[in-house]
């Protein structure tokens, strides 16, 4: 099936059986590391009560599991502002009216018109960005020059949502220090496109031993740094989808995003980001 759409006064069309899957896979461990990383690995064990073993290599009529993964940490994932906020999580436990939006008052339900970019991380002491904390001599990020660059090579105007590629590593939570990140500047430049919806293949929008500061994720949700409340002007519909995976293969350009994401009422969530290229009609 091939739909057509309009963008910046000109026909797009896509095929939709042309989808590309971006997002990563969450593989469990039988068992948990005896010598666990930062972030242990997702595990599973079977589920159990009274006489019903929910494992069939057991005996068990099928196989039913209980998965301990960390949404942040584990595979893609999509998070609200919620993920800086201080929040009424008993109140949602008891499903009371709550102010915040969690993941499944966000996640949009439509069609996203999406730019995709690649910028090239850079070492910050070669740059003029900033950062809060300031930079550390290994660090490397992604420059607001870098965005802006990206942004006006590809041409498409005001879109929904920016999907970020740095390079082809598949960065996690322990990967240290080499991990890329965002500048002041960087994300500046992405607030400033317009976009609702950022989605980039690092673990994080900011250093992962940033000392708390999250400066990057107070930058696109416009709550004041260092403050856990949000205010009248903060942009509380906003999502930021980390660890996605972009094939070399697929072009900078135009593409629809269809984000799909688990309905937890939680800040963050599991969720599959599949993406269509489009092509001018």
């Amino acid at each position: 099936m091939k739909i057509t759409f309009s963008h910046q006064s000109k026909q797009f069309e896509v095929d939709m059986s042309q989808g590309h899957d971006i997002s990563r896979p969450v593989y469990f461990l039988g068992e948990a590391e005896s010598e666990p990383a930062f972030v242990p690995k997702a595990t599973r064990k079977p589920f159990s009560s009274g006489d019903f073993v929910g494992a069939v290599e057991r005996g068990g009529p099928c196989n039913v599991d209980r998965l301990d993964w960390i949404p942040h940490c584990h595979g893609t994932h999509t998070e609200t502002v919620a993920h800086i906020l201080k929040y009424p999580w008993d109140a949602l436990a008891k499903q009371q009216a709550h102010s915040v939006p969690v993941v499944s008052d966000v996640c949009p339900k439509e069609f996203l018109k999406a730019a995709l970019i690649t910028v090239e991380p850079v070492k910050a002491s070669e740059a003029n960005d900033t950062y809060r904390p300031n930079f550390e001599d290994s660090d490397r990020i992604v420059t607001g020059q870098g965005v802006e660059k990206a942004l006006s090579a590809i041409g498409v105007g005001n879109v929904d949502a920016v999907i970020l590629r740095t390079d082809e590593k598949l960065y996690n939570f322990n990967s240290g220090a080499e991990t890329p990140f965002l500048s002041v500047e960087a994300m500046q430049a992405i607030v400033k496109s317009g976009v609702e919806h950022l989605l980039l293949d690092l673990p994080s929008v900011d250093r992962l031993n940033d000392d708390g500061h999250l400066t990057a994720h107070h930058i696109f949700w416009n709550v004041p740094e260092h403050e856990s409340v949000a205010t009248k002007d903060s942009w509380l519909q906003k999502t930021i989808t980390e660890m996605v995976t972009i094939e070399s293969k697929l072009n900078d350009g135009l593409y629809l995003l269809n984000l799909q994401c688990a309905p937890f009422v939680s800040d963050a969530a599991p969720s599959r980001a599949v993406i269509y290229p489009a092509a001018e009609a």
